[in-house]
C-alpha cells in the first residue's frame, strides 16, 4: 500500500502535535521514510524520539507498527514482546545509541530511504552515520536536513530484515589519566572511582593486594568518556637487616639502632634490659613496606662476687656530659662496683682536685647517684674520679661549661 504526500503531511501533522504535548521537555527526533523506486509517493514512514527521561523499554510512548500489504519499514527493539515501532520513544543519545530499522515485504526493486535529521540540530555534539549491513558500507549523516540512501533489495534474505542502522556518537570526554600509588604487599588497596576531570566509573579486573597488575578504568554509564589503565605496583615486604650487637656485660649500657643497615625505620619492643639476655622485635614504621625483625642480645651474667673482677669490667658513667654549671643535678653511674666506700672528686686541667662527694655503695650491677654541681664547682675539663676503701680506682673524663 503506497502512502500518498496528503497522508504524509497529515501523518506528519499528528506527529508533531503529539510530541508538543508529550515532549515538551528536551528531544531529538530523527524520521525514516520509504520510498520505492523512484516514485514520488510515500510508501512508508517511522520515527524514532529520543526524549530527555525517555523509557529505553516498550510504554505509552510508542506506537506500535501498522504492517502495510508491501513496502513496509519500522523502528526495531530489542526490548519486550512487541519488536517492530511506526514512532518508538527512548532516551535522549547520551554516549553511544543505535536505532535498528527493519524492512520487510519488500520486493525485489531499488528503494530509496530519506533520513530526516531536521530536529537534531548540528550543534547537538552529536555525529550519526547510517550503515548499511548487507553492502557493509556506511554514510554519514547531516543534521538539520534531510538524507537520501539509495538501495536494492535482490534474492538474499540479508538485504531485507534488519539491513540498516542509524549509530549516534557523542565526543567523548578524555578520562584524565590515573597515577596510583604503589602499596606494600597485602595491604589495603582503594581505586579512585572519580578521576581527576570528574569522570566516574568502575575499575576491571578485580584488584589484588599481592601483586602488581594493569587496571582498566570504564566510565559509568552515561559518562561518555574513554577507557584508560593504570598500573598499581604492589611491592614485597623488605625484611630489615641490622648488625650483631653486644654481647655485653650485665649492667653495660647500649642502644638499638631505629634504622637497620638496608634503611628501615622503626622501633624496638620491649624496653631495654641490660641485665638479662633479650630478644627484641624490631617495628616497621608506618608507610615502610617490610617485615619485623628479631635481635638478640646477649647479657653476661654478672660474677657473684664484684669484688673478684677486674677494673676493666667496671665502668663510670656521668650524664649529661658535657654538663652546664650550676645546672643542679647530675648522674653518675657505677656498673660492676662491689660494696664499700667511694670517694668521688674532680681534678681540673690545672691539677686542681676538689672532692665533691662521699657514697656508701651496696654492690649490683647497674646504681645511679645524684651528684650537686652547684657549690664551688669549676669550669672546663677534667676528670672524673671513682676511688674506694678496696683500691678500686676508676676515671672517666668530663667537661662541665
Amino acid at each position: 500500500m503506497i502512502m500518498s504526500s496528503v497522508r504524509k503531511a497529515g501523518f506528519l501533522a499528528v506527529l508533531m502535535l503529539c510530541c508538543s504535548q508529550l515532549f515538551a521537555q528536551e528531544f531529538y527526533q530523527v524520521g525514516f521514510e520509504l520510498y520505492k523506486g523512484n516514485a514520488v509517493d510515500l510508501s512508508d514512514i517511522v520515527y524514532c524520539n529520543l526524549v530527555s527521561g525517555g523509557n529505553p523499554g516498550v510504554d505509552n510512548d510508542d506506537l506500535r507498527k501498522l504492517n502495510q500489504d508491501n513496502e513496509n519499514i519500522s523502528v526495531y527493539a530489542d526490548t519486550g514482546t512487541v519488536k517492530d515501532f511506526a514512532i518508538q520513544t527512548r532516551p535522549l543519545v547520551n554516549c553511544d545509541d543505535t536505532i535498528k530499522l527493519r524492512i520487510y515485504k519488500a520486493a525485489a526493486a531499488a528503494y530509496r530511504i530519506v533520513v530526516d535529521m531536521n530536529f537534531f540540530p548540528p550543534a547537538s555534539g552529536l555525529k550519526a552515520v547510517l550503515q548499511d549491513l548487507y553492502l557493509n558500507k556506511e554514510q554519514v549523516l547531516k543534521f538539520g536536513d534531510t538524507n537520501l540512501v539509495s538501495f536494492t533489495v535482490d534474492a538474499a534474505p540479508a538485504s531485507s530484515g534488519l539491513r540498516f542502522r542509524v549509530v549516534f556518537k557523542r565526543n567523548k570526554v578524555e578520562t584524565a589519566p590515573f597515577i596510583l600509588s604503589s602499596v606494600c604487599s597485602g595491604g589495603l588497596v582503594t581505586l579512585p572511582e572519580v578521576s581527576s576531570n570528574e569522570v566516574k566509573g568502575s575499575w576491571s579486573p578485580s584488584v589484588s593486594n599481592t601483586q602488581s597488575g594493569v587496571y582498566t578504568f570504564i566510565p559509568s554509564e552515561g559518562q561518555c568518556a574513554t577507557v584508560v589503565t593504570a598500573t598499581l605496583e604492589v611491592k614485597q615486604p623488605v625484611v630489615p637487616v641490622f648488625n650483631t650487637i653486644g654481647p655485653f656485660n650485665s649492667g653495660a649500657n647500649f642502644v638499638l639502632p631505629t634504622i637497620s643497615v638496608n634503611q628501615i625505620k622503626g622501633s624496638w619492643s620491649p624496653a631495654i634490659d641490660n641485665t638479662r639476655t633479650t630478644t627484641y622485635t624490631f617495628t616497621p614504621e608506618s608507610g615502610e613496606c617490610a617485615t619485623t625483625a628479631q635481635l638478640t642480645v646477649s647479657i653476661n651474667d654478672l660474677p657473684t662476687n664484684l669484688a673478684e673482677i677486674s677494673n676493666r669490667e667496671r665502668k663510670i658513667n656521668f650524664f649529661p656530659n658535657p654538663v652546664a654549671l650550676g645546672e643542679g643535678t647530675a648522674q653518675l653511674q657505677l656498673v660492676r662496683f662491689p660494696a664499700g666506700s667511694y670517694q668521688v672528686s674532680l681534678t681540673s686541667i690545672a691539677g686542681i682536685r676538689k672532692q665533691v662527694m662521699k657514697i656508701k655503695h651496696n654492690g649490683g650491677a647497674s646504681t645511679v647517684y645524684p651528684i650537686d654541681l652547684r657549690g664551688g664547682i669549676f669550669s672546663g675539663p677534667c676528670l672524673l674520679s671513682v676511688e674506694g676503701d678496696n683500691k678500686i680506682n676508676l676515671q672517666n673524663k668530663l667537661l662541665i661549661k
